[in-house]
């Protein structure tokens, strides 16, 4: 198991930053590619995962922008926050 963690915490720092590998990644990376078949797909797939993960985080990061906007601006809301920020904005 360890192995697999090394293996993902690699390909994590490729997909980040892969100007940032050190001289024994670097040839550890070449001894996946060469070695482990499915190699380009782990990193295919590690690359989506990312992918995935910022999306769910960026939309319920909406969903709780858009709640808190639904709570301070709705028609009926005499909330004082919500004047001081319209204050704040008029000027």
């Amino acid at each position: 198991m360890r192995v697999s963690l090394n293996k993902i915490a690699l390909i994590e720092k490729l997909i980040f930053n892969s100007n940032s590998l050190n001289t024994e990644e670097k040839a550890l990376f070449e001894s996946y590619k060469i070695l482990d078949s499915d190699f380009e797909l782990d990193i295919e797939n590690q690359k989506k995962t990312v992918d995935l993960i910022l999306k769910s985080g960026r939309r319920e990061l909406k969903q709780e922008i858009n709640e808190v906007y639904n709570n301070l601006f709705h028609p009926n809301s005499k909330n004082v926050l919500k004047s001081r920020i319209l204050n704040i904005f008029s000027k």
